[in-house]
Order: structure tokens, then sequence, then C-alpha cells
């Protein structure tokens, strides 16, 4: 889900490698969603203002999982209880340093029965920034320095995660509060202020934690993704920006032209999680 739109990626991997056959969007203010083959695999993805996202840093332990500490430090600073949480971690750092997301299992729940009813019954499901890393590694062709940001847009705001050397290190959300544009090629001044501050205090914090490469690149995508955004941003932000370049190969020759405003769904039909 993309504000008020549902955005669907469909793969093929009959022949042993994943082709993107269908690329779909349903606007659900004005039409019910497409219908898909039910008996295929759906992954939707959660935004992370219904996640709890905390950078856990442990230290090295022969004796123990690494996950396994980062899921004890991560759970001791709740309130919730283990049961009431679905936990997803990721290793960012050569094993000392994780990035954990924890899920209210009521939530992902409501989530599951909303698209059972509307599709199918899902089988998993990825934090939206998570899914947009994986939509990039695998669809398009690397760019960039050591340091670049992922932002993927949409009318109601995005997701951001930055990457080092291919690995996420850092994710979050930013809200469009402002409804005043009309067209999907605008960013408000708003939307602007609040991304460059946001992107400067996660740059200030990942030096701090021993990132010193500059933040060299941002790709941007998603439902209002293109040249007037990029340039808008760029202006802002003093940092290239650019569009995802898509490994064309992997998509069915009709959708290329619009797999960039897609890296969040493409990044739900990659399973190496």
């Amino acid at each position: 889900m993309a504000g008020r739109f549902l955005q669907l990626a469909g793969c093929n991997c009959s022949t042993g490698r994943v082709v993107i056959n269908r690329l779909s969007r349903t606007d659900l203010d004005e039409s019910e969603p497409e219908m898909i083959d039910s008996s295929g695999r759906l992954q939707f993805s959660i935004p992370e203002e219904m996640a709890i996202i905390k950078r856990v840093k442990v230290p090295p332990d022969k004796n123990r999982d690494g996950k396994e500490l980062a899921e004890f430090e991560f759970l001791s600073t709740l309130l919730d209880k283990k049961e009431e949480l679905y936990v997803d971690i990721t290793a960012v750092n050569g094993g000392t340093d994780y990035l954990v997301y924890g899920f209210h299992r009521h939530l992902i729940d409501e989530k599951k029965k909303f698209y059972e009813k509307m599709l199918i019954k899902p089988s998993g499901y990825k934090l939206r920034a998570s899914a947009l890393a994986d939509g990039y590694h695998h669809f398009c062709w690397r760019e960039g320095g050591e340091l670049i940001c992922l932002l993927d847009l949409s009318l109601s705001g995005g997701s951001f995660c930055f990457v080092n050397n291919s690995r996420p290190i850092c994710v979050g959300c930013i809200a469009n509060n402002d409804d005043s544009p009309d067209g999907q090629n605008e960013i408000p001044e708003s939307l602007l202020s609040d991304l460059k501050a946001t992107i400067q205090y996660h740059t200030a914090g990942l030096f701090k934690a021993g990132y010193t490469a500059p933040l060299s690149l941002v790709v941007v995508s998603g439902i209002t993704a293109g040249n007037e955004i990029n340039n808008a941003i760029e202006e802002k932000l003093g940092i290239r920006t650019i569009s995802p370049t898509i490994k064309t190969s992997l998509f069915a020759p009709e959708i290329v032209d619009r797999a960039g405003h897609f890296l969040v769904s493409l990044g739900l039909t990659v399973n190496d999680r």
C-alpha cells in the first residue's frame, strides 16, 4: 500500500530465475483491485510507523548467537511481552550491530485479514524499507559511492533506507502533511525541509557510529518519483539525486519503463530473507 494506492508486482519463477511480468497500481478510492493468481504467493509491506525499530550493538560472544543477544537487548527495552510481537533482525556490521524490527502481532494479523479479503491469503511480509533495499539490490544496477540513501515516495510521505556497501544500516520514514499539490510531479516544500532535516540527522548519527564515508547519492523511487522531484531534492540536499537504473533483462519489455516506481513491490518478490 502506498497511500490510497495498491501497488502489485507479479513474477514468474518457473524458469529458475525471477522474471517480473506484471506491475499494476489500483486506486482503492475508485475501483476494485485486479484479480491475481490464487495459486501464487503474496507478500505485503509494513510501513515504518507500524514498527518498533531499534539499532542494537552487542559484544562478540563465541558462545551465543548474535541475533539472540540482539533480540534479548531489544526486548529488554520494551514494555511489550515477547509473545505480543513478531521480531525481525538484520546484521548491519559484521555481527556486532543489528537492526531489530518489532511488529505487534495484532496489527500484522489485521493486515493479513485485509489482504486475504481483498486479494489472497498472504504468506509473509517485510518492512517497507527492507523491501525497498531488496528491490534495489536485485533489480537495479548499483550506483554511487560507499554510502547511499534509497527513498521511496508516495503522496502520503516516504520510506528511506541508508545503504553502506549494499548493506542496509538505517531505516525510517517521513510523513507528508501537506495535501495542497494536485499533481504527482510536485513535492511540497514542507516535505523537502523534513527530508533534509531527516537525512542530515541520520547521516550525522551514522558518522558517530563509525560510518565515515560521505553520503554520495539519493535514489528516488515510488509513485511520485521522476526528474522534477529528483531535481527538487538534489537542489535542497546538495546531493546527487537520481532514479534507479533498472536491470531490463529481469522484466517483460512492456513494463520496464515503469519499474522504477515499484521498488518496494519488487522487493517483496525477493525471498532470501
